[in-house]
């Protein structure tokens, strides 16, 4: 039988697991969209850029979140 202290880090493992694959699939998101071709008004360069690297930027945040939840435990 578990102890309540089992299910709840079991529940938090799922919990830390589920945040890092969201925020690490939507960075992929970001990094693969692209604009419609159809676009009444075009992306500028600056903004493509700003997009890509927002996606890049949580990509990494991801994998940092993942490492750091792997030290500490969270995740094994």
């Amino acid at each position: 039988m578990k102890t309540n202290e089992q299910k709840h880090s079991r529940r938090t493992r799922i919990a830390v697991e589920a945040i890092v694959v969201i925020v690490g699939l939507a960075g992929i998101i970001l990094l693969a969209g692209d604009e419609a071709p159809d676009a009444a008004i075009p992306m500028t360069l600056g903004e493509w850029l700003a997009i890509k690297a927002a996606g890049a930027i949580l990509v990494g945040v991801a994998a940092l979140a993942y490492r750091t939840a792997r030290r500490a435990g969270i995740i094994y």
